[in-house]
C-alpha cells in the first residue's frame, strides 16, 4: 500500500511539473488555432504566463471579423485535477446592444476531475446572475438564470428563448451543442 501511495505521488509531482514547464505560449497558439477554425479571433491582447496561469489583459473578441465584445482580463488556471478560466469586466459591442447586455461582470468557467462529464459555468452581470454547466456527454448547454426587472424589460428577443421554473422561480436557458 506505502508503495502505491509512494507512486501516485510521484505521478501527480511529474504532472505538476509538466503543467509548471510546459510551453504555455504554445498551448494558447493551439488555442487560438481551434478558435480561429470557429471564426473566433482574439487581438490586441497583452500576453502573460505564470507557473499554472496564462493571463490575457485589454483583449478584443471577434466573431467573423466583427467586433463582439471587449475583455480586461482573462486568466487560466490548470492544474491536473482542476481548470479554472476567470474572465473579467465584459463590454458587449454597442451594435449588439438590442440583444444582449452590455456588461458582464465576470463569468467563471470550471472543469474537475471530481465532475468528469460536466463543466460548471457562473455568470454574474449587474442585469443578472446565471449558474449552470455544460453536458459533455449529452452535449448541452443547461443555465437557471436569476433576472432584474430591468433586464426583462430591455431584451424581450432574449425572454422568449428561456423557460420560467415556477419551483425555482428561475428561468431556464437549454443549449445543444454542436
Amino acid at each position: 500500500m506505502i508503495k502505491l501511495l509512494k507512486y501516485l505521488f510521484i505521478f501527480v509531482v511529474f504532472l505538476e511539473a509538466l503543467i509548471i514547464f510546459a510551453p504555455k505560449q504554445r498551448l494558447f497558439n493551439a488555442l487560438l488555432h481551434e478558435l480561429d477554425i470557429n471564426k473566433v479571433n482574439l487581438n490586441s491582447y497583452v500576453f502573460s504566463e505564470d507557473l499554472f496561469f496564462i493571463n490575457l489583459k485589454n483583449t478584443n473578441l471577434l466573431y467573423d471579423d466583427i467586433d463582439i465584445a471587449k475583455v480586461n482580463q482573462t486568466n487560466i488556471e490548470s492544474y491536473v485535477f482542476y481548470n479554472e478560466i476567470k474572465v473579467n469586466k465584459i463590454k458587449i459591442d454597442e451594435s449588439l446592444n438590442s440583444i444582449l447586455p452590455s456588461k458582464i461582470d465576470e463569468i467563471n468557467i470550471v472543469y474537475s476531475i471530481l465532475n468528469p462529464l460536466y463543466v460548471d459555468i457562473n455568470v454574474y452581470s449587474p442585469l443578472y446572475k446565471a449558474k449552470g454547466y455544460v453536458d459533455i456527454l449529452n452535449k448541452k448547454l443547461i443555465m437557471s438564470i436569476n433576472l432584474s426587472k430591468q433586464f426583462k424589460s430591455k431584451y424581450p428577443k432574449i425572454m422568449r428563448q428561456l423557460k420560467f421554473d415556477k419551483d425555482t422561480k428561475e428561468y431556464i436557458y437549454e443549449y445543444s451543442l454542436w
